[in-house]
């Protein structure tokens, strides 16, 4: 589901998978900032704990540049 208004789109998301922590069914919201038709910039919002682990082992280090 999503919804857009100006340069500004929110699409809720839910993947499955196996990864390394928390249960195999994530879900989040991304809040994407578009310009003359092109993403520039995808902030993530999701409470599922492996996105702290990810960020614990330094693997999204530079994702917000």
């Amino acid at each position: 589901a999503g919804l857009s208004e100006g340069d500004r789109a929110f699409v809720r998301w839910i993947g499955r998978g196996r990864p390394v922590v928390g249960p195999e069914i994530l879900t989040g919201v991304d809040c994407i900032h578009l310009k003359d038709g092109f993403v520039q910039e995808n902030f993530i919002h999701s409470d599922h704990p492996v996105f702290g682990h990810l960020a614990a082992e330094g693997a999204l280090d530079g994702a917000a540049e």
